[in-house]
């Protein structure tokens, strides 16, 4: 008699399985809240309409009123809060009438009708609202929707057939439950949801006096399973570099971060000579701090020290009284950044030197202070062979990374052990994953060269990831452009008696308005043929044009009896 229904429930119940399933693999492997889900739930359903005297829930429950149903849902999380889910209902409800409302016997009616329900749903997460979490063991919810039921209702009076209905009607399902998480996979599910038809042929009896559609509600306890996988990992795909980032991960443990502090460093050689050029970088790491308002660098270099300016990350700099200054009047909302600055140690005096370092910035609304002082040891004028010099030179690298493990690590020498590599291990540390990383090329192609014969020698999850000042770039292409875009940074190397390729000159001026070579000589009173580059924001004049350093100093000592400021260059 009600096949039609039950056909019609087993065929929603079949294709909300199916289509959880086909859809499954778009689920993030490691987050909960945004994973594919498939729950099956039964438990009672209960009538509220003519057909029905009791209003107590509790006194129906446990009445022949009360009926079992069958349902299955779908659910797809879009975030932390929020959630879609397409719900399948098959069963039926029971309902008795003895007498109407103004108190008059009806004769005994009794209603009973099958039905088969199709809504969609959004859900929300009410704890998540407050504190998200990836999991937690109880997760109230709320949700509401619309859907479709498809009913046949019989009515008797006495045991004898008296009306009926088979229709179809809009209804809005509302309601709330409990998940319990009992596993990253496996949840069971308390549901109650009321479910407003919009219809009053619902238990199969309507008359010109019914003042409203038909109510019926369903309670459930059910068994929910994530497609999610048991640990976060991820399985390269060994076709394209663009965004592989993790290889297969081992060993996962939740690792509890402890607060990373505010800290600055700066980067400058503990040992100098004379007369040498040499690269400062202060590196700001914010960690955990919340910073608010204003922040200032400032260090304070010896005597003899001539500065020029190299990145700011946006602050105004200032150098004064032989004291460097950055100062931010809204503090950069970066978690790292560095400024830098080029020291010409012209006139620099001999000795050891202990340089102050400041930093001045706002936390939690506390003005702070972290010092970095770096101690120098500044030596009598140099050779050629113990020079430092600022050259030019590409900061991308690329390497080979061999293994990521999630929660855990290994050493670098397991690794060269394991694969067995002969080049150094690189080791980072992202998003819970310790990445491993060998080799360090100047080209895409020959990082290529080496990760097929990575490969071939039987590590096919090899891949080329590209490092922008030691920083990871997340995508391979990102890294092609820049390596093809030519982008160059000062940084410092030793002149050695290796570059035989070097020119000496003597700067003699430097200016940020473009002065022309005559300009030059007229000030200075130089002979010589003058020479202007424009590298850093300044304009750069320089003569003569030396093989040797020693040939180059000889030239220094007669200029700088006109020109005491001036000083070698190495190109």
């Amino acid at each position: 008699m009600y096949k039609t229904f039950i056909l019609k429930g087993l065929l929603s119940l079949f294709l909300i399985v199916i289509a959880t399933n086909v859809t499954k693999a778009q689920s993030g492997d490691g987050d909960l809240n945004s994973a594919w889900s498939l729950n099956v739930n039964t438990g009672p359903s209960l009538l509220w309409g003519d057909m029905s005297d009791k209003s107590d829930p509790f006194s129906k429950m446990f009445s022949p009123e009360s009926k079992f149903s069958f349902g299955v849902i779908g659910r797809k999380g879009l975030n932390d809060i929020f959630g879609v889910n397409l719900q399948a209902i098959v069963g039926n409800v029971k309902g008795n009438r003895d007498e109407w409302s103004n108190g008059n016997p009806t004769g005994g009616f009794t209603s009973e009708t099958f039905f088969t329900e199709l809504n969609a749903n959004l859900d929300i997460d009410l704890l998540n609202i407050f504190s998200a979490a990836d999991r937690r063991l109880v997760n109230p919810y709320l949700k509401a929707g619309v859907g479709m039921t498809y009913f046949k209702a019989n009515v008797t009076k006495q045991g004898v057939d008296y009306n009926g209905s088979e229709k179809s009607a809009l209804d809005i399902p509302m309601g709330g439950g409990i998940r319990f998480d009992i596993s990253r996979r496996i949840g069971i599910t308390l549901e109650t949801t009321l479910h407003y038809t919009m219809t009053d042929w619902f238990d199969g009896y309507s008359t010109e006096y019914s003042e409203a559609n038909d109510w019926f509600s369903y309670t459930s306890v059910g068994l929910t399973y994530r497609f999610v996988s048991k640990q976060s990992q991820k399985e390269p795909s060994y076709e394209e570099e663009d965004y592989n980032e993790d290889v297969v991960a081992e060993n996962v443990v939740e690792p509890v971060k402890p607060k990373v502090p505010f800290m600055v460093s700066a980067n400058m050689p503990s040992e100098i000579f004379q007369g040498d050029t040499f690269l400062v970088k202060i590196h700001v790491a914010v960690g955990d701090a919340k910073l608010s308002g204003n922040m200032k660098l400032q260090q304070t270099l010896p005597k003899g020290f001539k500065v020029e300016v190299g990145s700011s990350s946006g602050a105004r700099f200032d150098f004064t009284n032989q004291t460097i200054n950055y100062f931010w009047s809204t503090v950069p909302t970066s978690k790292e950044f560095d400024v830098s600055y080029t020291v010409y140690a012209v006139n620099a005096e001999v000795g050891e030197v202990t340089i102050p370092g400041i930093a001045l910035y706002i936390e939690d609304s506390v003005d702070k202070i972290a010092n970095f002082p770096k101690n120098m040891n500044i030596k009598a004028f140099a050779t050629k062979d113990m020079m430092l010099v600022v050259t030019k030179e590409s900061p991308l690298r690329y390497r080979i990374q061999v293994q990521a493990i999630y929660g855990g690590k290994t050493t670098a020498q397991e690794i060269q052990r394991r694969y067995n590599i002969d080049k150094e291990v690189h080791v980072d540390y992202e998003g819970g994953y310790t990445k491993y990383t060998v080799g360090e090329y100047m080209t895409y192609e020959e990082a290529r060269i080496y990760r097929d014969q990575l490969r071939n020698n039987g590590l096919p999850g090899a891949f080329v990831v590209g490092y922008y000042d030691d920083s990871r770039i997340k995508n391979i292409k990102q890294a092609i452009e820049i390596e093809k875009s030519g982008k160059t940074v000062m940084v410092v190397k030793p002149a050695t008696t290796q570059n035989v390729n070097d020119v000496y000159r003597i700067q003699i001026a430097a200016s940020s308005l473009n002065r022309s070579a005559y300009q030059i000589k007229s000030k200075y009173g130089v002979q010589e043929e003058v020479s202007k580059k424009y590298i850093g924001g300044l304009y750069k004049y320089t003569i003569g044009k030396f093989n040797s350093y020693d040939e180059a100093k000889k030239k220094l000592e007669q200029v700088k009896k006109n020109i005491p400021d001036a000083f070698i260059v190495v190109e």
